[in-house]
């Protein structure tokens, strides 16, 4: 019963992403928002993003969890590093690259490699 419900609260919180992050972009221009009501979209999208980001699922009760924590955590990082890179290459074709991209992956880059290297001294 504990690992169904925690499926499910899993599958909500995707649910719940995808739909936040679909009404912040608005991709068919299916609504016209106003200023409240896309703050309201984008407060809740950055919430929920945030939360699951930072803090869903953050403790491991053991060994085995921290390692399958670390395994997703690497699938996580190369995965927004590709979407990162692809994201760059297109933009910079079509010259007009946004410096958010470039300061993501940045930022992504430097934190391994300044991480790395603090852990290794230690």
């Amino acid at each position: 019963m504990k690992m169904y419900k925690t499926t499910m609260y899993e599958w909500l919180l995707v649910i719940g992403i995808g739909l936040a992050l679909t009404f912040l972009v608005n991709p068919f221009h299916i609504w016209m928002p106003g200023a409240i009501e896309l703050t309201l979209v984008m407060v809740v999208a950055i919430l929920t993003i945030g939360f699951t980001a930072l803090l869903w699922r953050e403790r491991p009760r053991d060994e085995r969890e921290a390692q399958l924590s670390f395994q997703v955590g690497r699938a996580s990082y190369l995965a927004g590093g590709l979407v990162l890179i692809m994201g760059i290459s297109f933009q910079s074709i079509t010259h007009q690259l946004d410096p958010w991209l470039v300061g993501a992956l940045g930022t992504m880059v430097l934190m391994k490699l300044i991480l790395g290297t603090w852990v290794n001294r230690k």
